[in-house]
């Protein structure tokens, strides 16, 4: 197989992946979402002690984060490297590959999110 061959059978597979999750989230009211991303974290009970400070966030107990990235059928597109439990989502998702190709990525630059709200007065 040729390196060319290689490279369109790969996007192809990327082209489909993100036309599903697309309609997908388009049917839950989600029109241009592609992927939902939240940060996660793992207790870490074997923490060295002088680096219980850097990994002890607001819960008081050191963990490791990630941020995970997955589609609604809970189809893990994209975990980040490990950042230190005081670092918040926001931070972490700077730092994650599959975020940042997602906003400069020229495959993801046509796709534009909607959201609709529904707001119910009482």
């Amino acid at each position: 197989m040729t390196v060319l061959n290689t490279f369109l059978k790969e996007y192809n597979t990327r082209v489909q992946k993100v036309q599903f999750n697309l309609r997908e989230y388009e049917t839950l009211g989600f029109p241009g979402c592609v992927f939902s991303t939240d940060g996660v974290h793992i207790g870490w009970h074997n923490c060295p002690s002088t680096w219980r400070s850097i990994f002890a966030g607001k819960e008081k107990v050191p963990t490791i984060a990630y941020n995970v990235t997955a589609n609604h059928r809970r189809f893990i597109h994209g975990v980040s490297a490990g950042h230190p439990g005081t670092r918040n989502d926001k931070t972490i998702s700077w730092f994650d590959d599959l975020i940042q190709s997602v906003r400069n990525d020229p495959f993801y630059k046509n796709l534009q999110f909607k959201l609709i709200h529904k707001i119910k007065l009482l």
